[in-house]
């Protein structure tokens, strides 16, 4: 996405922080040309949120907020990671967009997220690999998760929906679940309500798997 250079100057920003894309150096390049100060702010994997919370907050004059929220945030995922260790990790496929699947993969941000609450990622290729209808059957996931713009929050889908046709442990047990994308797919400080949503799909399917006796 571009934004309109015009609106942002017209603003008068003190400073702009933005991605590492060329479009968004192209702009960094003109804002600086206007005054205003441009910071490249780069996140891809966990490690990355701490520098960009650093980057951010001193920049901002608030770098003592940026060390607590930093603080915060690892606590919260240490003791999610503590509260989710287990034996047998269920399957899990997040769907990040529809048709075509595509799928969050090996090494990225969410798969990371997996290993936090508990989950295997399903996904075996590492970046955000396509699948068909066989591939996602020969997958065979015990959890879908597709993240949606218009979902609020965490919601099980109905019996029949898009996952349903197709054979999967996941499918069959009913768990497929929707949550927010802008939450689950945009790597930044909701990192932690991020992992307590995926949590709650891997701990529902969970306890429901107890109630059947598996």
């Amino acid at each position: 996405m571009e934004p309109d250079i015009e609106t942002v100057i017209s603003l008068s920003p003190d400073i702009v922080f933005h991605s590492n894309t060329e479009i968004h150096r192209r702009i960094g390049e003109r804002l600086r040309g206007v005054g205003a100060e441009s910071l490249i702010v780069e996140t891809k994997n966990i490690d990355d949120i701490y520098s960009a919370i650093d980057r951010i907050s001193e920049a901002a004059g608030v770098s003592q907020r940026g060390k607590q929220l930093k603080a915060q945030i690892r606590k919260n995922l240490s003791e999610l990671r503590r509260l989710s260790s287990g034996a047998n990790p269920p399957k899990t496929l997040v769907v990040i967009q529809r048709e075509p699947i595509i799928a969050a993969g090996k090494g990225t941000y969410i798969d990371s997220l997996l290993k936090i609450v508990g989950a295997e990622n399903a996904a075996e290729q590492t970046g955000y690999p396509k699948y068909n209808a066989e591939s996602l059957v020969v997958m065979n996931p015990d959890i879908i998760i597709e993240t949606d713009v218009k979902t609020q929050g965490f919601k099980r889908l109905k019996e029949q929906n898009y996952y349903s046709r197709w054979k999967t442990s996941a499918a069959e047990a009913g768990n497929i679940y929707q949550m927010n994308a802008d939450v689950v797919s945009r790597l930044g400080p909701r990192i932690v309500k991020a992992a307590k949503l995926l949590q709650a799909a891997v701990q529902q399917s969970g306890e429901e798997k107890k109630l059947a006796g598996d």
